[in-house]
């Protein structure tokens, strides 16, 4: 991947993709007048909030109310009501993006229904994003946006991703690559020189194309100096 890469130790727990950024606010200092500047720059931030829009993409059904409940409760980050968020729903998302949906060729089957996942929330939307923020290190999701906001609206939507480990790793191609029974590696594939050398082709195949598509992200953050020296190579 060539796109810049940030570090970052704040792992999320969100699984879902935001079509915009949350703009900054500003607290008073003291109880003394406002000044013409204090007054210009609070119409500034009402003017930054009423400017934006933003969505969360989810295949999760719980009530709006008790997400943002949740996220005051765990992370202390308080959302007014008035803040211009929405939660858009893609009712067989689950499906799409289970593993356990995909017995074999997993690493495909998520990746496609990932796509599809993309190409529904966009679509349920009923708006193109000029930001997208995934926090699910689905990269295959990251040219459908582009070209549907190219397509959709003739823009340039910009990708920001947050990766906590990649889809594949050089650490999983060196383990098929040395025939060794692992978690990504069954015992009869790796005792079978024909099998095994399959599964290696498969994977280089699809570890080439997971670096394409994440050159399509303009900015990507990782948790850790692990995880970006695998996204790196890739």
């Amino acid at each position: 991947m060539n796109p810049s890469l940030s570090n970052s130790h704040n792992s999320s727990s969100s699984s879902s993709s935001s079509s915009s950024t949350f703009p900054s606010t500003t607290t008073p200092s003291s109880d003394l007048p406002a000044s013409d500047s204090d007054a210009d720059s609070d119409m500034d931030d009402v003017v930054l909030v009423n400017a934006i829009r933003v969505q969360i993409y989810t295949c999760d059904a719980t009530p709006p109310d008790e997400i943002l409940a949740n996220v005051l409760s765990k992370f202390q980050i308080d959302i007014p009501n008035s803040f211009p968020l929405e939660f858009v729903l893609v009712d067989d998302g689950a499906a799409l993006l289970c593993a356990e949906s995909y017995p074999r060729f997993t690493m495909v089957g998520q990746s496609l229904g990932s796509m599809f996942f993309a190409y529904k929330a966009l679509l349920n939307s009923n708006s193109t994003p000029d930001i997208f923020f995934d926090t699910t290190g689905a990269a295959f999701t990251f040219p459908v946006v582009k070209l549907f906001a190219l397509l959709a609206s003739r823009q340039i939507c910009r990708v920001l991703t947050y990766t906590h480990y990649p889809t594949i790793s050089t650490d999983m191609l060196r383990v098929v690559y040395e025939r060794r029974p692992a978690y990504n590696n069954r015992s009869n594939v790796a005792n079978n020189s024909v099998k095994n050398s399959v599964k290696l082709l498969y994977y280089l195949v699809f570890a080439f194309l997971y670096g394409v598509v994440g050159c399509f992200a303009d900015f990507v953050m990782v948790n850790s100096s692990w995880t970006r020296g695998h996204v790196k190579k890739l």
